[in-house]
């Protein structure tokens, strides 16, 4: 089955939010496949950079089946989250992104 390739309403905010706390954002939005829509890094002080792909939902979007199976591959490692809005989605990367550069 075919989606819509559209960004939900809260995506440029939650991108802006995401570099403005100094995170890399690579938008992938319109790739389609059930890939997240973004793909979000920080250096890390030793080692490979910290990296966690984002899923943009509007607060009463749900994930669709393809969704579900990237979330299930990478949310027990700390790769995963769902976005709702700016300020949640900040505390929650570097809340992420700390735990794992320690």
């Amino acid at each position: 089955m075919r989606y819509a390739k559209r960004r939900d309403n809260n995506h440029k905010e939650i991108v802006t939010a995401l570099r403005a706390a100094g995170f890399d954002v690579i938008d992938f939005g319109s790739a389609g496949h059930s890939i997240p829509d973004l793909l979000v890094s920080r250096e890390a002080q030793i080692g490979a950079p910290w990296t966690c792909w984002v899923e943009v939902k509007d607060s009463g979007g749900r994930l669709r089946d393809g969704q579900k199976r990237f979330q299930s591959l990478f949310e027990p490692k700390g790769e995963w989250y769902e976005a709702r809005n700016a300020a949640d989605t900040v505390c929650a990367l570097q809340a992420l992104y700390l735990s794992r550069v320690k």
